[in-house]
């Protein structure tokens, strides 16, 4: 199995989300594509395998530093300083920085290191960090170098891809995108877990969940329809029905909690027993979910 302390790390050049273009773009939006929807970023390799690498950048009274000994795939070190006096990494947080990307966007096809993330004209700077272990957390921390250094969130962003930065409303601050995982031993081996598409919108001062931008078109019966013997004969055959399990989680992750009870119904064959059980334990994984648990409650 991917152990994921050997996992290289690097500055990334985030990327929007693929979509079809001309006509066919609205398609986009529609539950069933939305399941198999998939992001990109580019990569440019700061800290690689066997190959000494540091980074040293400056903004005004500010400068981050990262740099790697080479001998793993990852950064040994990361910092903020202003004016020569540490003021990242601070004490308490000092756990979350066993691995580390820092996030960045393409500019004139030069990667850089700052960003623009809550608008009111700051500069904001986004650090991705590995919780340790084969099973995460990652988390997502980002500072404002304004004036009074701030730490503006630490946010829990699961363990698949790196989370994504849009504007998908057209406000001009970017929302942030990534796949949160449901976990349970239900679910089997760890990469049966299934995971659901979360996006926070800067409000107020902190990060909200925005179901509004989440939701997405009801599947449709003739979708359902193609898909259900084989996700039947997932339940009938496999103790981890991995393709029932991931369409019933972005069912409720797209708006669709209040109707998941129906929808596991229509799906769970009549002859196996088992299906309260599996409410039960699938219920409680989805309480421990950090932006969506109070979807749990539709499924009583």
């Amino acid at each position: 199995m991917f152990n994921h302390k050997i996992l290289f790390l690097s500055f990334l050049v985030l990327s929007t989300v693929v979509t079809s273009s001309g006509s066919k773009s609205s398609e986009a939006n529609t539950f069933q594509e939305f399941l198999e929807l998939d992001s990109a970023y580019f990569s440019n390799q700061y800290c690689s395998w066997k190959s000494k690498r540091n980074f040293e950048g400056q903004f005004k009274d500010y400068t981050i530093r990262v740099s790697s000994d080479g001998e793993l795939f990852r950064c040994d070190d990361f910092e903020i300083t202003k004016a020569g006096r540490v003021v990242f990494p601070i004490e308490e947080n000092d756990k979350f920085f066993e691995w580390n990307h820092l996030l960045s966007q393409n500019k004139n096809g030069k990667p850089e290191y700052l960003l623009n993330l809550i608008g009111k004209g700051n500069t904001q700077i986004a650090l991705e960090s590995w919780g340790g272990g084969n099973t995460g957390p990652g988390y997502l921390f980002i500072f404002d170098l304004a004036e009074n250094f701030k730490q503006i969130a630490r946010l829990e962003t699961g363990e698949i891809d790196s989370p994504k930065f849009k504007d998908l409303d057209g406000d001009g601050i970017p929302e942030i995108i990534f796949k949160e995982t449901l976990y349970g031993t239900e679910f089997g081996c760890h990469a049966c877990h299934p995971n659901g598409t979360v996006i926070l919108k800067y409000k107020n001062g902190e990060y909200v969940v925005d179901e509004k931008l989440m939701y997405k078109p009801e599947l449709t019966d003739t979708y359902i329809s193609k898909h259900i013997e084989e996700w039947q004969k997932e339940i009938r055959e496999d103790s981890s029905p991995t393709k029932f399990y991931q369409a019933l989680t972005t069912f409720i992750f797209t708006g669709h909690a209040d109707q998941a009870r129906r929808f596991i119904d229509r799906v769970w064959p009549d002859d196996i027993d088992g299906k309260d059980e599996f409410i039960t334990t699938y219920r409680e994984s989805l309480s421990e979910s950090h932006y969506l648990s109070k979807a749990a409650k539709e499924l009583e």
